[in-house]
């Protein structure tokens, strides 16, 4: 095995990392999952550990930009309880594979809870 493939063998190609990623939503939709997809239950999903994940950054930047995106859309449009904690737990997530702090995705509530009555 060559330096570059010992690099790459998290996913063998993009396509494999794309089938991973639609595995792992169309698992965490199952009902009897009921999961929030997110980084780190692929990379437990996938068996890979996070340094794996964030390799995957450079072996499949269009991949990983992708995954990333997927992430993030299922957690703001989740049908399931979705706190500000959570949020901040995939933000901080993200932001840790991705080591650059330009990434950082802001989450302001404006809702005052005391609006919606007693």
């Amino acid at each position: 095995m060559t330096e570059s493939t010992q690099t790459n063998a998290v996913f063998a190609s993009e396509a494999v990392f794309r089938r991973k990623l639609k595995s792992y939503v169309k698992h965490c939709s199952n009902e009897k999952a009921r999961r929030l997809p997110n980084a780190a239950g692929f990379c437990r999903f996938c068996s890979i550990s996070r340094n794996d994940f964030a390799h995957l950054k450079v072996a499949f930047p269009l991949m990983f930009d992708i995954a990333q995106s997927t992430f993030i859309d299922e957690a703001l449009n989740t049908k399931f309880p979705n706190s500000a904690a959570n949020m901040s737990f995939i933000t901080d997530f993200n932001n840790s594979i991705s080591g650059e702090g330009k990434d950082t995705v802001r989450i302001i509530c404006e809702h005052d809870p005391s609006c919606d009555g007693e």
